[in-house]
């Protein structure tokens, strides 16, 4: 059963990449609604982010955003390989650093390699973001969460299972 923290809307846009090829992003997309009870929408070129929305990076296309006015639009390509990986964390995390003046959450889990680390430490250098990675003892591969605290970039190492409610804690 989940908890009430868990079916709660944050007050603002949440980005999720997820190293996959195309086609697995939308089932992906509908299952984690369905688990969640809250709507999360594959990326769409020219999708406007809203307070609220939940949107997963299209596999095999490199999520980024830019502003537009006010608002925080959605830009999908397929330019090279990042980190062997597209859509690669670091492409999304560069761009908000570039379209984005306020400060940002970022959250590092499981995975091989070391996507996320330069889009973290180009956050930090930019005074924009506190970033928790999955702490090694939670992670399945504890690749891409090492290499964000081996670089001293990680604010908050926690657990799987504990990382829901500590986002709601910050953003919510």
């Amino acid at each position: 059963m989940l908890v009430d923290w868990q079916r709660r809307k944050l007050s603002i846009p949440t980005l999720i990449v997820q190293h996959m090829p195309p086609v697995f992003t939308a089932s992906l997309a509908a299952q984690l609604t369905r688990s969640s009870g809250i709507e999360v929408r594959e990326a769409e070129e020219g999708m406007i982010l809203e307070p609220g929305s939940i949107t997963l990076a299209q596999g095999g296309k490199h999520m980024t955003v830019r502003a537009n006015g006010r608002q925080l639009v959605v830009n999908l390509n397929e330019g090279p390989k990042v980190n062997e990986c597209r859509p690669a964390v670091d492409v999304l995390f560069m761009s908000v650093v570039a379209a984005f003046p306020g400060q940002t959450l970022s959250v590092i889990l499981t995975g091989m390699g070391r996507d996320g680390a330069n889009g973290v430490d180009a956050l930090k250098r930019a005074n924009k973001t506190y970033c928790i990675t999955q702490d090694k003892e939670s992670c399945v591969v504890y690749g891409m969460p090492r290499s964000v605290e081996e670089m001293g970039l990680s604010d908050e190492p926690i657990p799987l299972d504990r990382i829901g409610q500590r986002i709601q804690e910050i953003c919510g």
